[in-house]
């Protein structure tokens, strides 16, 4: 197997939770002093503007300034402090995925932290799985697996890499289809309230987090 060095890209954010931009096709290119990454800026929730409090009147009389002030004291009693929207923290995304001839996902990390993988699952869904809990390939990361901050994760599923993988589950043959799938990392036992990032490409790919990437030729990645 060839694969072609010195390939030089920047990648696009894989769809997600907070949206961004579709995936694109790159020609794979393994060196990491090559690699650089955009993470689409997380969304700030918006809260509604505070209450405003009304007290009954009848037409033509005006109301008590003490009586609004009083209603006005007694709901913020009831409604408590308000807190203000934040940004969620950055979390790992899956940055790239080959699937012929060699197999391999990558994660990144956009947090200014390290993250720690100890108890989290590498999963693939071929189109035939409509769940996030029922993966056709479920994998637990090794204990003390970590992502250092702004770096990246190799995962080697299958097939010899030009580079050392960080974790290789060590497939003998080829387990990503070539035509439709999805593979996705998870904080917990796979579900979907632990789902933290998913690939899906191919039309008839039924699991995925926005829309599906275009099948990568061989020797070529999703990014």
């Amino acid at each position: 197997m060839s694969i072609p060095w010195g390939s030089r890209f920047s990648r696009n954010r894989t769809a997600s939770r907070s949206g961004g931009p579709q995936p694109r096709i790159e020609r794979q290119g393994l060196r990491r002093a090559g690699w650089r990454c955009s993470v689409c800026r997380a969304i700030r929730r918006r809260l509604p503007c505070p209450y405003a409090v009304q007290g009954r009147h009848k037409e033509g009389q005006m109301r008590s300034p003490k009586g609004v002030i009083a209603l006005g004291l007694l709901a913020l009693a009831f409604l408590g402090p308000m807190v203000w929207g934040q940004a969620p923290p950055p979390h790992p995304v899956i940055s790239q995925v080959q699937v012929a001839p060699a197999e391999f996902v990558e994660i990144y990390n956009p947090s200014n932290l390290p993250v720690d993988l100890t108890g989290w699952y590498w999963c693939y869904f071929p189109t035939t799985r409509t769940a996030w809990d029922e993966p056709y390939r479920k994998r637990e990361f090794p204990s003390g697996a970590t992502v250092p901050p702004h770096g990246f994760y190799l995962v080697q599923v299958s097939g010899p890499l030009p580079v050392n993988a960080d974790w290789s589950i060590g497939y003998e043959s080829g387990q990503l289809s070539n035509t439709s799938g999805t593979v996705a990392i998870f904080s917990g036992s796979p579900s979907a309230r632990t789902l933290v990032d998913a690939v899906g490409w191919g039309k008839d790919a039924n699991l995925r987090e926005g829309s599906p990437a275009p099948v990568p030729k061989a020797g070529q990645s999703i990014v």
